[in-house]
């Protein structure tokens, strides 16, 4: 899956000294003016605002900030001696980058009134923007549920029992639809059928992707259909892409990116092509247990096909005549006409079974 960049956006810090909210790209708190510590992350604020200043984009796209290593002041990526103290930043410490932040917003969203000047915050700000008045407020203390009423143990006492029945007369019907009974027979009649297709050379239409359409093939109509996935663009593709999410440059910004795939799109044809169908069948039946399979005369453009094959018993019960369709012409050959059998018979009157 390929990430496609698609802008950056204004991120935010909090003064671990103050609460003061800062821009990301301000490496002093704007409160007290302590340096940005290492272990304090940058957040992606409540509604993102795109960057659009190219200085600030090209700091961005250089990578993450360094840490002096002898006073702590955060540095551009780039920058080989402090700006604070001078110090060879060689040592420095670079910011961690690349952790997802979320899912971009541009919807705007509810600021909430200083408690002290009423002056409009953003909604997780700690600290006035304008007066310096912490912004939590204590939580109201919530009353606990009222209780359940409790059932009446006679309406539980009945539920259950009602339950229970139904259990059982639900058991009982499946039971009775699967019961199955043993009836004595005789095998009154057997018929058997085989069938044998024949294969000849025609035309035949058929349809595939242009690129395994046989060369010497008659090519017919053609539209684009989805033919796969893949990571990087080519002809006839379309992208689709995620839902944009801001990712940490370590700069102050995030980096704007979504995840895309690319549907391809392929010719796929109707062509027409010699190949071998069924032209004809001959099927070969008998009352007997001597089933044999039709000999057919062949052409030099013919060929056999795929065979078929059914065998039927049917048994006097005394009641009746029932019929029973083999699962191998093995079975079939047991039924032998006169033959006393034992048959299953299920609820239905299906024979399910039978032995000799």
């Amino acid at each position: 899956m390929a990430r496609k960049s698609i802008g950056y956006v204004q991120l935010v810090w909090f003064c671990p000294s103050c609460g003061t909210r800062n821009p990301g790209t301000q490496r002093t708190c704007q409160g007290c003016g302590l340096p940005q510590p290492g272990d304090v992350k940058f957040q992606k604020p409540e509604q993102d605002q795109a960057v659009t200043d190219e200085a600030v984009i090209a700091q961005a796209k250089k990578g993450a900030d360094i840490h002096c290593a002898y006073c702590g002041a955060r540095n551009p990526a780039g920058t080989t001696v402090c700006i604070q103290c001078g110090a060879d930043l060689t040592t420095g410490t670079k910011r961690e980058s690349g952790e997802v932040l979320g899912a971009h917003q541009t919807q705007a969203v509810p600021e909430k009134p200083c408690p002290n000047c009423k002056t409009p915050n953003p909604i997780n700000s700690q600290t006035c923007i304008k007066c310096g008045a912490p912004l939590s407020q204590p939580q109201a203390v919530t009353q606990p549920p009222a209780a359940a009423k409790k059932l009446n143990p006679i309406f539980i006492i009945i539920g259950i029992i009602i339950a229970v029945v139904l259990c059982i007369i639900l058991s009982s019907a499946l039971f009775s639809g699967n019961k199955s009974e043993t009836v004595s027979g005789v095998v009154d009649s057997v018929y058997w059928e085989r069938s044998v297709a024949i294969l000849g050379l025609v035309e035949v239409e058929k349809e595939d992707w242009y690129s395994s359409i046989p060369s010497d093939a008659v090519l017919g109509n053609c539209t684009l259909r989805y033919h796969h996935t893949q990571d990087q663009p080519a002809d006839n593709s379309q992208e689709v892409c995620g839902t944009p999410y801001v990712v940490d440059t370590g700069s102050g910004v995030g980096e704007l990116v979504q995840d895309c795939v690319y549907e391809v799109y392929m010719d796929y044809c109707s062509y027409t092509d010699i190949g071998w169908a069924t032209v004809d069948s001959v099927t070969q039946s008998g009352y007997d247990l001597n089933a044999t399979w039709p000999q057919p005369s062949l052409s030099s453009q013919q060929q056999l096909g795929d065979r078929t094959e059914v065998y039927i018993c049917r048994f006097d019960t005394g009641s009746g005549l029932v019929e029973y369709q083999t699962r191998s012409y093995e079975e079939f050959s047991r039924c032998q006409v006169g033959k006393s059998v034992d048959l299953e018979i299920s609820a239905g009157g299906r024979v399910l079974d039978f032995s000799n």
